[in-house]
């Protein structure tokens, strides 16, 4: 599996795009000019020491090894990037990846997009010939709030601690609060990622955006979420709203 593709505004060229992705797998420069063949050669040497590591242990075993190669796999974070109005790259990649995986004949993409974005890559024509599998994820529900929230709370290093009456929802809850507060708090982590300047996914992917949102906040010193419009780090208060 390469290192996540995000398209952004340059899906090939960008500091997380397609080339971006193939050089640090390979451990050395690739910039794609060479189009579709340059990518079916790249995917072409990251095997090559996999499929010669196997083959030495086959051969140690007294065996030929004959199994089918390893697929390469591509992870296309936040497709719906690539179709964006400003990535000027859209067309190139799709051309590019379609004709090396056709060319390849074991590689595949595995994209994560919104739902409300798939049409324009179920539609796209240059991908017509790739066929698709979809893996519909359904919206979480408002009663799995406090898991997704508190769940990488626990795996944070260091570790986030939240108020049990921020998340706690249902009868089990020694103090509940209804659905609107719940999403009311996870706005508020929304508004915590948009002010450092990052972007939140939705859907199932907020399990890992709010990872890697404690990560950072994390990052300075002990932090522990306290009410819906204040957060703590290292016993200063600050406005969720002034925060830089």
């Amino acid at each position: 599996m390469l290192p996540v593709v995000r398209p952004e505004r340059a899906a090939i060229g960008g500091s997380q795009g397609l080339a971006a992705s193939i050089s640090t797998a390979l451990g050395r420069r690739v910039s794609l000019r060479g189009g579709a063949d340059e990518l079916a050669q790249a995917f072409a040497d990251l095997r090559k020491p996999v499929v010669e590591r196997l083959a030495r242990n086959a051969e140690a075993a007294r065996e030929t090894y004959a199994a089918k190669p390893p697929t390469i796999i591509i992870p296309l974070d936040q497709a719906e990037e690539l179709f964006g109005a400003e990535n000027a790259e859209r067309t190139a990649f799709c051309n590019i990846v379609a004709k090396a995986i056709a060319q390849d004949g074991n590689a595949l993409i595995v994209a994560t997009i919104r739902s409300d974005s798939y049409e324009p890559l179920q539609t796209e024509p240059l991908l017509a010939g790739a066929p698709q599998l979809l893996f519909n994820l359904p919206p979480i529900a408002v009663g799995s709030f406090q898991e997704v929230i508190e769940g990488p709370a626990r795996l944070a290093k260091p570790p986030l601690t939240v108020e049990p009456a921020l998340t706690c929802h249902g009868s089990s809850c020694d103090q509940s609060i209804d659905s609107s507060t719940l999403q009311q708090a996870w706005r508020r982590v929304q508004e915590v990622v948009a002010l450092a300047g990052e972007t939140l996914p939705t859907g199932s992917e907020r399990i890992g955006a709010e990872y890697q949102l404690m990560q950072m906040l994390t990052s300075t010193g002990p932090l522990r979420v306290v009410g819906l419009d204040t957060y703590e780090i290292d016993r200063t208060w600050v406005p969720l709203r002034t925060m830089h």
